[in-house]
């Protein structure tokens, strides 16, 4: 039995390779070689997803309440950091 990677794995060693998209060189490093290892990386990447999702959804929303983009936002914060922050831009939303 050989799985779909190629490699002519044996039936007990075929239960642990995994079918990476794109080809081995993805996961050069061999990570998630046991079942118990790679579910809990996937639940990572899964977590990692949805918190990089939320953080566009933040710059979605701080780019509407400014009207200015991210950078420009980090620049005037660094500047002045009690003074344009997450506090202060809530304060302004009548402003506008």
């Amino acid at each position: 039995m050989t799985c779909q990677c190629g490699g002519g794995h044996t039936a007990n060693e075929y239960k642990l390779c995994i079918v990476i998209v794109g080809g081995a060189a993805f996961n050069f490093l061999g990570f998630g070689r046991s079942e118990n290892n790679l579910r809990d990386l996937q639940i990572k990447e899964v977590k990692n997803g949805r918190l990089a999702m939320i953080a566009v959804l933040g710059f979605g929303a701080q780019a509407v309440l400014t009207r200015q983009g991210p950078y420009q936002n980090l620049l005037d914060h660094l500047s002045n950091p009690f003074g344009s922050n997450i506090l202060t831009n809530f304060g302004n939303i009548y402003n506008m």
